[in-house]
């Protein structure tokens, strides 16, 4: 005989079991950072104090080796904890949090499966790549979890057919395109699918491909023209 679990209920377990994969993540942190575990490369310590640059001068650049998003985020909240060491990797091992929330969202949602969706997010926690990108400093994992973040809102999309989705996932492509450069294939391979989809298939709307082109596109330009004053 089948047990039907009430779905309240069933939330419940799902958000516990999300809770617990994300305790046995902090716990590795914890463990490698015990271990000894500071720093991949320079670049960490170079982009933190670029970013305690700003809090003492907060200013806007149009040009420079990196791109311009990461430096006022961490720059944030170092004016809310000035710690150069810590401040900066918590926020990082935050954002790894979040990649690993939404990595259970999108893949729940792709295959319609709470299971699969765990078992996702658990190979996710403990894939070493993202561990070490968590625990410090760079921008690899915030721009991940924004792009786990606009590809869940376009499945939505796709799913639900609702516009607020098309909207969520082109501005968190276009922010996730101030961090990485390599972020903006994403919207472009996602914006092509979608006229694709609207010439050929005529299911979506020209409404819907512009809000997702306009709003994950305008940070991309911001991005080339950035690299292009750098090389002026």
């Amino acid at each position: 005989m089948k047990i039907l679990i009430p779905t309240y209920a069933q939330h419940r377990i799902v958000g516990l079991l999300v809770g617990a994969i994300l305790v046995v993540r902090l716990f590795i942190h914890f463990a490698l950072y015990h271990a000894g575990f500071i720093s991949l490369t320079a670049d960490e310590f170079g982009r933190t104090i670029v970013a305690a640059e700003w809090v003492k001068h907060p200013t806007w650049e149009w040009k420079g080796a990196w791109l311009p998003f990461h430096r006022p985020l961490i720059g944030l909240f170092l004016k809310l904890h000035w710690e150069l060491l810590w401040t900066p990797r918590i926020v990082t091992i935050i954002f790894g949090l979040l990649s690993i929330v939404f990595m259970f969202l999108l893949t729940k949602k792709l295959f319609d499966s709470y299971v699969v969706g765990l078992i996702s997010a658990g190979l996710l926690s403990v894939n070493p790549l993202h561990v070490w990108l968590s625990s410090v400093p760079l921008t690899e994992m915030v721009s991940l979890t924004l792009v786990l973040i606009g590809v869940w809102a376009f499945v939505g999309y796709m799913i639900d057919a609702k516009a607020k989705y098309l909207l969520v996932a082109g501005i968190m492509l276009g922010f996730a395109s101030g961090f990485r450069i390599e972020s903006w294939f994403f919207s472009a391979i996602l914006s092509l699918f979608l006229l694709i989809n609207n010439i050929v298939i005529g299911k979506f709307t020209n409404r819907y491909v512009f809000l997702f082109m306009s709003s994950s596109w305008f940070f991309s330009t911001c991005v080339d023209c950035w690299k292009l004053l750098d090389h002026w």
